[in-house]
């Protein structure tokens, strides 16, 4: 377990701002999660995807909650065992963990909910309070496209697969169509301004589904996503996300 002093300088190392201790204790135990994920025997099936994603691999400005997933062919008994080496992972950092676990349909999902790390670093007075990170694996029948990535942090250093480039901008498209967000606006703008691949067909869609939104509903969204951006004020992304995504889809052009 790193001490209050070297989570601090760890946060200090990755730029994170200091006034988000909450966040940056969960971004703490979802590294602790990951890794031990990926040292399990399931590793070489299991495609790490979504915004905590884009922030571990390719730094992404905004913090995220949850660990989701793609997998092939991943049973509950094996997730339970997944859960179970993450548990085990955190213990033996000092962080006592409760799991929970469900199947639906295609869909695992865990719930690992930390029980001592907030008050460990004095983020709550509340001896109940408990730091949940949540574990989605979605096992689509579908050929997945992957790459591979270094994870650098907390002084943890380990590989991971994960969904590649054109497969993460895909699916925070199929987010901003389907949930809508002020994290999915900001996301696709994120992996736009870097040239993840972009299918044809998928350039009108994210034209057609930001104009269609008026400026009143675009502030409301970059309040929502404000309080999880390492620097608050990109919540301009969100504010301008029709001027920043039709400049940006010009690239494709």
């Amino acid at each position: 377990m790193l001490t209050p002093e070297g989570l601090k300088e760890q946060a200090e190392l990755l730029k994170l701002p200091l006034n988000k201790q909450r966040a940056i204790v969960r971004e703490y135990a979802q590294t602790i999660i990951l890794r031990a994920i990926y040292q399990t025997d399931f590793a070489q099936k299991i495609f790490f995807m979504g915004g905590t994603a884009l922030r571990f691999a390719y730094g992404l400005k905004r913090f995220s909650e949850d660990l989701d997933f793609n997998a092939e062919k991943l049973s509950l008994a094996d997730f339970k065992e997944i859960l179970a080496s993450c548990s085990k992972a955190l213990e033996k950092e000092g962080f006592t963990c409760e799991i929970s676990q469900k199947e639906r349909t295609s869909l695992l999902i865990g719930q690992l909910k930390l029980t001592n790390i907030l008050q460990n670093y004095k983020i709550t007075p509340l001896k109940s309070e408990k730091l949940m990170v949540k574990v989605e694996i979605n096992r689509p029948v579908w050929h997945m496209e992957t790459e591979s990535a270094v994870v650098d942090r907390f002084g943890y250093l380990f590989s991971i697969l994960l969904m590649s480039k054109g497969a993460l901008l895909s699916g925070k498209v199929d987010a901003l169509i389907n949930r809508f967000r002020g994290r999915d606006i900001y996301d696709v703008i994120f992996m736009l301004q870097r040239k993840f691949p972009l299918k044809v067909e998928l350039k009108q869609v994210i034209l057609e589904r930001i104009e269609n939104i008026n400026p009143n509903e675009l502030m409301r969204l970059s309040k929502q996503v404000e309080p999880f951006l390492v620097d608050e004020e990109e919540k301009d992304f969100v504010v301008n996300a029709k001027t920043y995504i039709g400049k940006l889809l010009t690239q494709y052009e």
